[in-house]
């Protein structure tokens, strides 16, 4: 039997989540991530931590399929407002910016 495996990137946690040929759910995994709050209009994720703990369910979701083979699908939710500056190698630059980071309010009309 064919599995599909759904991921989820959110403000508190990432997320897997295996279905069955029928939609049932057969496994899930969350693992948290840390929102970094230094003061009142910043909110920001270490880049580093989101991206292990995607990688943590995606391991998890894929222990418990028993392996790659069995997976006929993926989809991929996240935060389509977070921001993050990487250059071409891949390494980030700075703090990912998460939704709730209001530190250009000022610049909007």
């Amino acid at each position: 039997m064919k599995l599909t495996l759904a991921l989820d990137q959110g403000s508190h946690a990432s997320r897997a989540i295996l279905f069955d040929e029928t939609g049932s759910i057969v496994f899930s995994a969350s693992a948290d991530v840390e929102l970094n709050r230094p003061d009142t209009v910043r909110a920001e994720h270490d880049a580093a931590q989101l991206l292990d703990s995607v990688r943590a369910v995606i391991r998890q979701a894929l222990a418990s399929a028993g392996g790659l083979g069995r997976l006929a699908s993926c989809g991929l939710a996240v935060q389509r407002s977070t921001v993050l500056a990487w250059d071409d190698a891949g390494a980030s630059h700075g703090a990912v910016l998460g939704w709730q980071d209001v530190r250009g309010a000022h610049r909007l009309p």
